[in-house]
């Protein structure tokens, strides 16, 4: 852990928002029970990621308004040859011209593979909310811990961790039934979730009348 930290720190010192450095000391300081340097971390490395993403994007943008500014030209140009075309049929003497259209088009064809940018994959990644939302919990704020997570399911919906820590939370909070149904949802994404865990949560869930299907799912097995 400290030759990763090592590392983590050279690379802040040469990028100071780096992303990646900023979680891995996020992560760091969560082993080393740091928990309120890691909120800190996991924040600084949220708001880089967004900056990161908002700069990629415009890039991005950048990019395919060129494009299609290289692509307005070359279509004038085709017309220009065009032109010329039509006027030298007489003589028969095209060819060469006819094959620069080609060229112009071919040119074409790879710029139109450029497609405008949709903001897909640049967005901070929802682990991130994960993470906040372990820090949160552990400085025992669990309502803004849960929040995190909750942002994290809907971001990254089969991130199975997520669902077993909303299980506590929910828990916690006395939602029983969402409890179960996080905890099985996690199940289901491949997550071995503790045994001793869920059987308690759907007897708990049983014994305050929460005895939805969910539940009678989840009690198989459970003991």
């Amino acid at each position: 852990m400290h030759k990763a930290k090592s590392l983590y720190g050279k690379a802040l010192k040469i990028f100071p928002d780096f992303p990646d450095a900023l979680t891995g000391m996020g992560h760091v300081a969560m082993s080393e029970r740091r928990f309120g340097d890691a909120l800190l971390d996991f924040k600084q490395a949220n708001t880089a990621y967004r900056t990161f993403s908002n700069a990629l994007l415009e890039l991005q943008m950048a990019r395919y308004q060129h494009n299609q500014g290289q692509i307005t030209a070359l279509r004038d140009e085709i017309r220009d040859v065009e032109r010329q075309i039509a006027t030298r049929l007489a003589s028969g003497n095209t060819g060469r011209l006819e094959q620069h259209i080609t060229e112009l088009e071919a040119e074409i064809q790879h710029l139109e593979t450029v497609k405008p940018p949709d903001g897909t994959g640049v967005s901070e990644p929802g682990e991130l909310n994960f993470y906040l939302g372990n820090a949160l919990f552990n400085l025992n704020k669990y309502d803004e811990a849960l929040d995190e997570w909750e942002t994290c399911a809907r971001m990254t919906p089969h991130f199975p961790l997520v669902y077993n820590n909303l299980a506590v939370a929910y828990w916690k909070k006395g939602k029983l039934d969402r409890a179960v149904d996080s905890l099985s949802r996690a199940e289901r994404l491949g997550l071995p979730v503790n045994p001793a865990f869920k059987s308690d949560l759907v007897k708990s869930a049983a014994a305050h009348g929460s005895v939805t299907q969910t539940v009678r799912d989840a009690s198989l097995g459970a003991d």
